[in-house]
């Protein structure tokens, strides 16, 4: 076993990021790296930063992302001497978080070597069924994160996305914001006809923010819109903001990386 370590810690809402991040772990450990993978709902930040590259992966949706996420980031340990890459998953742009997070590693210690950039499908507010393109688009979503794992390891990454003053308490602050924002205009409801009490909405929720009470789910103030528990829905019992979106996932259970079986945490 190779006695240099890199740790990815990421989260999917519904998949897309976790298989982005399968095939960057896959490229990765053919190289010297021993890799592993963590989800950052079911990790402490500090039992992250002892390995000699850390990856961050996260999807980016209306230029930030989830609140939650960037609380863990900010919790992460210093580094002395450690290195980092980023992959952020979207549907169209990544606004300027790249750079905030760039910087709040290199405050960290860390040092910044790598950003990826991976459009896929979105799962938010969808008025269509998946089609072939949506299929397309994720095929070459999964060949851009191969492509950055590849060009990684031969030096040839950067990491100068944006074009403000780096500011990661201020995007943090605003997504807090923009969060609360979100959760006023999209509302989970649940439709009681459809409801058969399954619980997995409650299980699959990354914060802990759905409860059952009489047999139906009880959505709270701190969902994060990542919309996992309306795509996994079996029963299709969820709307968001009083309507009924089409589902999109790319995994039943988006937390595991699929592909990939060494050392998943």
């Amino acid at each position: 076993m190779s006695d240099k370590t890199c740790e990815i810690a990421f989260f999917s809402g519904t998949g897309n990021t976790s298989l982005a991040v399968a095939e960057i772990a896959k490229v990765l450990s053919n190289s010297d790296l021993s890799v592993s993978v963590r989800t950052i709902e079911n990790s402490s930040p500090e039992d992250l930063g002892r390995s000699d590259l850390l990856g961050i992966a996260f999807p980016v949706a209306a230029g930030a992302t989830y609140p939650f996420v960037l609380d863990f980031l900010e919790e992460l340990p210093s580094s002395s001497d450690g290195k980092a890459f980023l992959a952020v998953t979207m549907g169209s742009s990544p606004g300027n978080v790249g750079l905030h997070v760039r910087e709040l590693l290199r405050e960290k210690g860390y040092a910044p070597t790598g950003m990826a950039q991976i459009i896929m499908p979105t799962n938010f507010r969808r008025l269509r069924s998946p089609n072939m393109r949506d299929r397309e688009v994720l095929r070459e979503g999964l060949e851009s994160a191969r492509s950055f794992a590849r060009n990684y390891l031969e030096g040839g990454t950067d990491w100068n996305h944006g074009d403000v003053e780096p500011d990661f308490a201020g995007m943090r602050e605003d997504a807090a914001t923009l969060w609360k924002i979100l959760r006023s205009r999209y509302t989970l409801s649940v439709n009681e006809s459809r409801c058969d009490g399954c619980e997995l909405c409650a299980e699959v929720c990354p914060v802990g923010n759905i409860t059952m009470e009489q047999g139906l789910p009880v959505f709270h103030d701190n969902c994060q819109v990542c919309m996992r528990c309306f795509s996994l829905c079996p029963q299709k019992a969820i709307t968001v903001g009083g309507v009924e979106y089409e589902q999109w996932s790319t995994s039943e259970e988006p937390w595991r990386i699929e592909g990939f079986d060494p050392e998943q945490v």
